[in-house]
């Protein structure tokens, strides 16, 4: 009997050490992995892509009542303008919290909102992390982050939502559901979003980050397609007319086509086109399109994929007979807003731009 106890004990005891050894190695694995992430992203401080601020208009924190990840969502939804989607109805809903990975919490904002595509990156290199939080504040759109926060002085895993980014005065801004904003420099921002910065994290925590139950360097995008009616119309470099079938007119928006040639590649229902004439149809976007100039009316918006070159847009024809380029500018948008695009040479009828940012275009006419 005791014979059989002892070679019992030694099988758990080998057992015990084969798994303290997994669980020792899977640590120092991800710690390694962690030296990596952390690359040198101080070559953002000279580029010259990142000398603006970018940030997010109306934007507020809320203190959560239920859970982080509820929170942020709710934060988004009130962005949006809804305020339907709360922690409370989050909660009545499934009866408990599902936003406890990374992937749930991803799964639940395209649950929530199926306008949009939300797509986690995780484990990113620092200088990644970085750009790809600028590229989204750039397009109007904060994105919700996993990070390290304290809670009433000790550290906890959290997610948050940052809304601006200024990165040659060395400042991230992120709204805190724990009930308050933060504004600390981009070395505290890697800091967190590595949990570098969380002292005398939990062994359970440790092994979490281990066996990728929790991620480390983890964004969520929030990607407001831009979806046109049909496919690009190539033609041989004359426009053709279009008909009226084509033509959409209502209150907000005015009928007609801009004939566009691109000088470099622009992005169409995913397709990359060069050195192509198409016409433009309407951009089934509303949150885009309910966007307002003062002064002006909207004709056509549409997105160029690259970050200089040189666009030239011909009006062709339209149901309004005063329309020509005295009276219609190109807007770009910029931390949300319209900003105008100055011309770079033409006519009434012809116009050629100076393209030095990827992102979000529109024609608009003045009133």
């Amino acid at each position: 009997m005791k014979k059989g106890l002892k070679i019992t004990l030694i099988i758990i005891g080998i057992i015990l050490l084969i798994l303290i050894n997994i669980c020792v190695g899977a640590i120092l694995i991800n710690k390694n992995n962690t030296k990596k992430m952390l690359d040198d992203y101080s070559s953002i401080y000279t580029n010259d892509k990142y000398t603006d601020v970018v940030s997010v208009d109306n934007v507020n924190y809320i203190k959560q009542d239920v859970s982080c990840g509820y929170a942020v969502i709710e934060m988004f939804a009130k962005w949006r303008g809804n305020e339907e989607i709360t922690e409370k109805y989050l909660y009545d809903t499934y009866g408990k919290v599902v936003t406890s990975t990374g992937k749930s919490f991803e799964e639940e904002m395209n649950k929530q909102f199926p306008e949009f595509k939300t797509t986690m990156y995780k484990n990113l290199n620092s200088t990644e992390l970085i750009d790809k939080v600028y590229d989204s504040l750039s397009k109007g759109v904060p994105i919700p982050i996993e990070w390290a926060a304290k809670y009433e002085d000790k550290w906890t895993l959290h997610y948050s939502l940052v809304s601006g980014m200024d990165i040659p005065n060395d400042k991230v801004t992120i709204m805190n559901p724990y009930g308050y904003e933060e504004n600390i420099s981009i070395k505290e921002f890697i800091d967190r979003t590595s949990y570098e910065a969380y002292e005398h994290m939990p062994l359970l925590y440790k092994l979490g980050f281990a066996f990728n139950i929790f991620e480390k360097n983890t964004i969520f995008i929030v990607d407001m397609p831009i979806v046109l009616d049909s496919t690009p119309q190539v033609g041989d470099g004359t426009p053709q007319v279009g008909s009226r079938e084509d033509i959409v007119d209502d209150s907000n928006i005015i009928g007609g086509d801009i004939w566009i040639n691109i000088s470099q590649s622009v992005k169409i229902n995913g397709e990359d086109v060069s050195k192509k004439i198409f016409r433009f149809h309407e951009l089934n976007n509303e949150s885009i399109n309910r966007k307002r100039v003062k002064g002006y009316k909207l004709i056509k918006t549409f997105q160029i994929d690259f970050d200089r070159g040189y666009l030239e847009a011909l009006i062709s024809f339209n149901m309004i007979s005063n329309v020509s380029f005295d009276n219609v500018d190109l807007f770009y948008l910029r931390n949300g807003n319209f900003v105008k695009v100055d011309k770079y040479e033409g006519d009434s009828k012809v116009a050629t731009y100076d393209i030095q940012h990827k992102g979000v275009y529109a024609f608009y006419m003045k009133e």
